[in-house]
């Protein structure tokens, strides 16, 4: 055993010597370097951090707190209130929500094959109307235009002045005619209905025993003179 360990110690010696003194004459002078750059810089950002870290922890842990305590019942409330409502909305709604597509899906399909064919017919057939409506009506109408327009402008200028002239004339003769015309016409109306009626109330005795006198004197005449005047 003691032959077989001592030529192996000796080799890890002889390798593993020379290792660490290279590691060690190379990792010492990284290491220092990293300390003194590193160093500072740890204890900068410790003095700058450390303030900060303080302060929002004085400031924001409050403000948690005050959210909490406020937030939490809400949120409790809202649930306890929200979800009754939410699942009274599902079990109502889903039901309807099925009843309307299993109902109106058909009646759409329906409607789509039905109506899509008479559309279409609609389309093909009245096109070609509206077409031949615009073909043949926007000419006339044009020609309407155009030779109504000159009329219709012709009758304003000539028309216009001769109303207004009317109405300068006629308006004073009118106005002299009903201040004139009906006094007399109240004095004729005061004045001859009464006589009107004396000569009803008068005359219609008078014509009446006429009528009856002389009616069978002249029947008489007829018959005795008519035979004398034939022979």
């Amino acid at each position: 055993h003691h032959t077989t360990v001592t030529p192996l110690l000796h080799h890890c010696y002889t390798t593993v010597t020379p290792l660490l003194h290279h590691c060690y004459t190379t990792v010492t002078p990284l290491l220092h370097h990293c300390y003194t750059t590193v160093t500072p810089l740890l204890h900068h950002c410790y003095t700058t951090v450390t303030p900060l870290l303080h302060h929002c922890y004085t400031t924001v842990t409050p403000l948690l707190h005050h959210c909490y305590t406020t937030v939490t019942p809400l949120l409790h409330h809202c649930y306890t209130t929200v979800t009754p409502l939410l699942h009274h909305c599902y079990t109502t709604v889903t039901p309807l929500l099925h009843h309307c597509y299993t109902t109106v899906t058909p009646l759409l399909h329906h409607c789509y094959t039905t109506v899509t064919p008479l559309l279409h017919h609609c389309y093909t057939t009245v096109t070609p109307l509206l077409h031949h409506c615009y073909t043949t009506v926007t000419p006339l109408l044009h020609h309407c235009y155009t030779t109504v327009t000159p009329l219709l402008h012709h009758c304003y200028t000539t028309v216009t002045p001769l109303l207004h002239h009317c109405y300068t004339t006629v308006t004073p003769l009118l106005h002299h005619c009903y201040t004139t015309v009906t006094p007399l016409l109240h004095h004729c109306y005061t004045t001859v209905t009464p006589l009107l009626h004396h000569c009803y109330t008068t005359v219609t005795p008078l014509l009446h025993h006429c009528y009856t006198t002389v009616t069978p004197l002249l029947h008489h005449c007829y018959t005795t003179v008519t035979p004398l005047l034939h022979h």
